[in-house]
């Protein structure tokens, strides 16, 4: 498993370091296994407003299909980091009472999704990330 990740999330990372081709939502859309969590790394350490629209446009895309659990939670975590950090506010419409967030978070037959918690979780890995930018 771990190989696999490596070599899943390799150039997501590579791109986050700097070191990699910038990436965009369609290869955000096109990942598999655990690389959309590399591509939501790489888009928040960048840190540009255009980085915060490629995370909304995938949320847009994706979030009115209920039934489909990919890393959703991961780029809505994303897309809050960024909103914090530059002072916009890409999300609030997705996070309406009732809206696109709400409604697939909470979407019968899975688990409730918290976007808190993945969003602490990619600021986690924003501050690990920082200590080696020093």
């Amino acid at each position: 498993m771990v190989a696999s990740c490596t070599r899943s999330t390799g150039p997501s990372w590579r791109s986050s370091a700097g070191s990699w081709p910038r990436t965009d939502g369609r290869s955000l859309a096109r990942a598999e296994g655990y690389a959309p969590k590399g591509y939501v790394f790489a888009l928040v350490r960048s840190g540009e407003p255009g980085d915060a629209q490629v995370l909304r446009d995938y949320l847009e895309r994706y979030l009115p299909h209920h039934g489909l659990r990919t890393d959703q939670s991961y780029v809505m975590g994303g897309l809050l980091y960024l909103d914090d950090r530059l002072g916009t506010d890409f999300a609030s419409d997705l996070l309406t009472p009732g809206g696109l967030w709400e409604r697939w978070a909470t979407a019968p037959g899975w688990p409730p999704e918290d976007r808190w918690r993945t969003k602490a979780e990619v600021t986690a890995w924003c501050d690990f990330a920082a200590t080696y930018d020093r």
